[in-house]
């Protein structure tokens, strides 16, 4: 995804998801997480972005429940 000199925290968050096998998350843009959303724009993961915070949490989770995959929100 990125050069190590050139990583952010958000490069390095969307890596380890990568690395979990994550291709879906759920989110909730804000100030304090842009640098995850903008890092998940160049990867493979899906980003379904969401109006509420538990929004996020509750779609995740039912995603979990529901596929038996790691369940993410971004909030």
């Amino acid at each position: 995804m990125s050069s190590a000199a050139t990583a952010t925290a958000g490069v390095r968050v969307v890596e380890a998801l990568e690395r979990l096998g994550v291709t879906l998350a759920f989110g909730l843009p804000g100030v304090h997480n842009l640098a995850i959303w903008k890092a998940l724009s160049g990867s493979s993961i899906t980003l379904v972005g969401v109006r509420h915070e538990q929004a996020a949490v509750y779609a995740a989770d039912g995603y979990a429940r529901a596929s038996g995959r790691l369940g993410v929100a971004v909030v």
